[in-house]
């Protein structure tokens, strides 16, 4: 799993929120972050299933504490 979908629907809901922000009456930007969000948070599971912990809450697993198991960006780590 990479982290392509995380980034994708991330995005997509910071800039649905964005316009949300000037324009909360907008069913079509509401039905587009509350897709894209439930996808965010899937591929946000997914890819911290597989070992990669994108928040501390995600890094607590049935292998342990795994925050700083990875490299960080600064040490060559995965940007």
């Amino acid at each position: 799993m990479n982290n392509r979908n995380v980034y994708m629907h991330g995005f997509v809901c910071d800039d649905a929120a964005l316009f949300l922000d000037t324009h909360p009456d907008c069913p079509h930007a509401r039905h587009l972050y509350q897709e894209n969000a439930a996808q965010y948070n899937q591929a946000r599971k997914q890819y911290a299933a597989a070992g990669k912990p994108l928040f501390r809450t995600d890094a607590v697993s049935d292998r342990g504490w795994s925050w700083t198991d990875e490299p960080w960006p600064w040490e060559g780590g995965n940007c």
